[in-house]
């Protein structure tokens, strides 16, 4: 694995809704979720919409967040249409090795997996999930205590 923190082996482009962006205006943000999920995952698919509501009332407050999708999809229509539901940016499908880079730094063994950064890539929680199942209201002020 590289040396580099692990948010700078990010590709340079993202995917948003308006099409492709630049990594580094993303990583901007004082946090930065990497969301982990597959539309054929039945926890996935539950716990994405109620991310998404939670995001757009943290982007609605101000708040300086930015989630990342790393699909776990098996091919690039499921991940088409489970990028469709949701308000973030993505990796794109086909950068493999920046998603399995990203899913063995951080040791994610199972999905759906939240792991929440600093902008310096300091880690401030990996069960995200959790905490934003039992406090979607307050995690963010949470997080950025630990940055």
């Amino acid at each position: 694995m590289s040396d580099l923190p692990a948010l700078m082996t990010l590709p340079e482009t993202l995917l948003s809704k308006d099409g492709e962006v630049d990594t580094f205006s993303v990583l901007e943000n004082d946090l930065i979720g990497l969301y982990f999920s597959a539309h054929w995952c039945p926890p996935c698919k539950q716990f994405t919409p109620f991310l998404a509501d939670a995001y757009k009332d943290w982007k609605a407050d101000g708040k300086k967040i930015a989630i990342i999708f790393v699909s776990m999809d098996k091919d690039i229509d499921e991940f088409k249409s489970y990028f469709s539901e949701m308000p973030w940016y993505a990796i794109h499908y086909n950068q493999i090795e920046s998603k399995q880079y990203l899913s063995q730094f951080y040791k994610v063994q199972g999905i759906p997996n939240l792991t929440v950064l600093s902008k310096e890539s300091k880690l401030i929680d990996d069960n995200g999930r959790m905490t934003v199942t039992n406090n979607p209201g307050g995690c963010v002020e949470t997080w950025l205590k630990k940055v």
